[in-house]
């Protein structure tokens, strides 16, 4: 892993608060604590801050006009909250987003190299064996997978950094059940041969508990439900707190 020590608390989020130009606060008081290599799922309703949570911790609020007002995000021991998204990346900390995660007129090839220095050209093939369709198509075109090999690409790309921690937005999104599976499979595969935490954002709740050790519901900005993700499975107050009922009672 580069350059931060494990401990149990790999990931501390203390009661952050983020607004958006000075005048909407998407997150409000969110606390987090992502133990070294476990999943965490992180579920609610749209609008909830979810997305603004992973950006806040991986440094790419500040870059939609959008500033941590209060709080603190900690790494390693180490706090992150002010530092810019490229030092926290040269820590551990990887973030594949919802959007804008490959540019279509390189290779998938190309897409890897970009992200090492020279000295590291032999991890390339290390990062495509985890992948074994994006090694069969390491000369094709990024603008010419489909939208589970972008979404495998874009995974990979971050992995090549060999984070500590990876930031997932929204995995399943616009993808067809068969290949939802396959990569929330290849999730775990990761998290086991790589070592890595991984906090996902994930519409598809059943499918995210299904790979995850401990799931955060939020609404409003904040955590309304902390529990290991194998009791929130088949419980039918779930989809109620997704929906927004009963959230001020557990709020």
């Amino acid at each position: 892993m580069t350059g931060t020590t494990i401990t149990d608390d790999l990931l501390v989020v203390d009661r952050l608060e983020v607004v958006y130009n000075r005048a909407v606060r998407a997150v409000n008081g969110m606390s987090l604590r992502i133990n070294a290599g476990e999943i965490v799922a992180l579920v609610g309703p749209n609008g909830a801050g979810k997305t603004t949570t992973l950006r806040a911790i991986s440094g790419f609020a500040a870059h939609e006009h959008a500033r941590v007002t209060a709080g603190s995000v900690r790494f390693g021991g180490r706090d992150v909250t002010q530092l810019r998204p490229e030092k926290r990346a040269r820590l551990g900390i990887g973030i594949v987003p919802e959007v804008g995660k490959i540019f279509e007129r390189l290779t998938v090839g190309e897409h890897i190299r970009a992200m090492l220095s020279w000295s590291d050209r032999i991890r390339v093939d290390e990062v495509l064996a985890m992948f074994p369709r994006l090694r069969e198509r390491s000369g094709k075109l990024a603008g010419l997978l489909s939208g589970g090999e972008r979404q495998m690409l874009a995974i990979a790309i971050t992995l090549s950094r060999q984070p500590s921690v990876l930031l997932i937005d929204e995995l399943s999104l616009g993808l067809a059940p068969k290949v939802v599976d396959e990569l929330m499979e290849k999730l775990v595969e990761i998290r086991r041969s790589a070592k890595v935490a991984i906090v996902l954002v994930e519409q598809n709740v059943d499918r995210a508990l299904e790979v995850a050790d401990r799931c955060y519901m939020v609404a409003a900005g904040r955590v309304i439900v902390e529990e290991p993700a194998a009791a929130l499975r088949g419980r039918p107050d779930v989809w109620a707190l997704l929906l927004g009922q009963d959230i001020g009672h557990h709020a």
